[in-house]
């Protein structure tokens, strides 16, 4: 962020980082994203992540482009639930 853009970071946490932390090392060769790490965690049932990854489906599809969505879902006042609901699975998983 700094070389690009000039903006120093304070109090940040790389939840990337501390996830490949808690790797077996033989798993540690390669940053996991996001999707991987809530996919694959043991700390969700089988239904949670049914839940979790049908949420993100059905946001995904209201604003890429290649699946006939659009960006300016994000825009949209109000927003709708289907967007409120994406956004908010991502985050509530992150504490």
């Amino acid at each position: 962020m700094h070389h690009h853009f000039g903006v120093k970071l304070h109090g940040v946490v790389d939840v990337q980082l501390i996830h490949n932390a808690t790797l077996r090392k033989d798993l540690r060769w390669r940053l996991w994203s996001l999707d991987a790490v809530i996919t694959t965690s043991e700390l969700l049932s089988d239904s949670e992540r049914h839940t979790w990854t049908q949420t993100k489906h059905n946001g995904t599809k209201l604003y890429q482009p290649h699946k006939g969505g659009s960006y300016e879902v994000f825009n949209q006042r109000p927003m709708s639930q289907e967007i409120i609901d994406y956004c908010v699975n991502y985050v509530k998983l992150l504490i």
